[in-house]
């Protein structure tokens, strides 16, 4: 899938700079969340992959907001008897891009226009969780503050993790990689998990930025299926439907 690829080419990118690779100088951040300056860090591996991750929240964003056209492109067809005229796909067009909803909305309003609910897209909380690590990242210089904790006092975030292993039961961590012995590589899937305190500061690593990409690829994948099978229903039925 596009979107898969895109975000693997992209954690490829950060893979090649080096974690203690120096940044540029900048003197402070502001804070929305606290109302704090914040110094901005100063290696790649506490900047740039906090930065990786907001770029791939934002791809997510335009992904699905290209995913709201056409699914109120296929409401309007279901309405109409013959081709859409050009004016009106424009304005279709114009409207699903310059929506200013916050990401999550966009995505619920996306289902709700093809009578699906986000329950049926599994992968849902993954991209929910890395959302509100953005939301931290963007707005609070990844300072965990009031706004992020959960009824627990923590920000909680989970994502897919990929992991290889050897014949001889060793993570591969590079490669390409040779075998002495040979025998059979296994490739493992599990759920990572990671919280934080009121307080600390969020700290992810080119590994993190890896998963989150493969994560998040996984999610667009998810929601593009629904989606294609929600417009193909919806075509086929031709009921009124109302849009985003």
């Amino acid at each position: 899938m596009e979107a898969a690829a895109g975000f693997a080419s992209l954690a490829n990118q950060i893979a090649k700079v080096l974690p203690s690779t120096k940044l540029p100088h900048a003197d402070i951040v502001i804070g929305f969340g606290d109302g704090k300056q914040h110094p901005t860090p100063t290696l790649f591996e506490s900047s740039c992959t906090d930065h990786s991750l907001v770029m791939m929240l934002g791809v997510c964003e335009q992904y699905l907001r290209h995913l709201t056209f056409l699914v109120n492109l296929g409401v309007e067809q279901s309405r109409t008897d013959g081709p859409i005229q050009s004016d009106v796909v424009g304005g279709i067009l114009d409207g699903s891009m310059r929506d200013t909803s916050a990401l999550w909305t966009v995505f619920e309003g996306l289902l709700k226009a093809l009578g699906r609910t986000r329950h049926t897209i599994k992968s849902r909380e993954w991209f929910a969780s890395l959302d509100r690590v953005r939301n931290c990242l963007v707005h609070r210089a990844g300072l965990v503050g009031d706004l992020d904790v959960n009824k627990k006092g923590v920000l909680e975030a989970s994502w897919r993790k990929t992991t290889m292993i050897d014949p001889e039961g060793h993570v591969v961590t590079a490669l390409p990689f040779k075998t002495e012995t040979g025998g059979e590589f296994r490739f493992e899937i599990t759920e990572q998990t990671r919280s934080w305190k009121k307080g600390e500061r969020i700290k992810l690593s080119v590994q993190d930025c890896h998963d989150m990409a493969y994560t998040l690829g996984e999610f667009c994948g998810d929601v593009k299926d629904e989606v294609s099978q929600g417009l193909r229903e919806l075509l086929t039925t031709r009921q009124p439907q109302e849009g985003i």
